[in-house]
């Protein structure tokens, strides 16, 4: 993957947020928008040139699959970041990979190998 591609992170969580983003920046990664709700990821997503995606899904009292639609109907690649189990993922996303909190680097390079 080019490291000037575009890449979206999504988390209410600002820690979180901060550490994907870090890790991110480590890989050489250089092009990341950051968003802490679902407005604010649409009018990126709509906006932007986005090549792929971290989403958390719960976004304080909104989910983020919203945001999972719109990436899919424009076939970005994303994952979900989240401490919940696959199991509490909506089926409609059954196909999605879930990072589980706190994300691991290897989860990151597995998820960049695949994306």
């Amino acid at each position: 993957m080019d490291l000037n591609s575009h890449i979206l992170i999504v988390d209410d969580e600002f820690l979180v947020l901060l550490d994907l983003h870090t890790q991110l920046q480590q890989r050489g990664f250089s092009n990341i928008s950051t968003a802490s709700n679902v407005a604010g990821a649409m009018t990126i997503v709509e906006n932007e040139t986005i090549v792929m995606a971290f989403l958390d899904i719960n976004l304080g009292n909104e989910t983020s699959y919203d945001i999972a639609s719109a990436l899919q109907e424009r076939n970005i690649p994303f994952a979900f970041v989240s401490g919940y189990a696959k199991d509490f993922v909506d089926a409609a996303f059954d196909d999605v990979p879930v990072i589980t909190k706190p994300v691991s680097s290897g989860d990151i390079d597995q998820f960049l190998r695949r994306g």
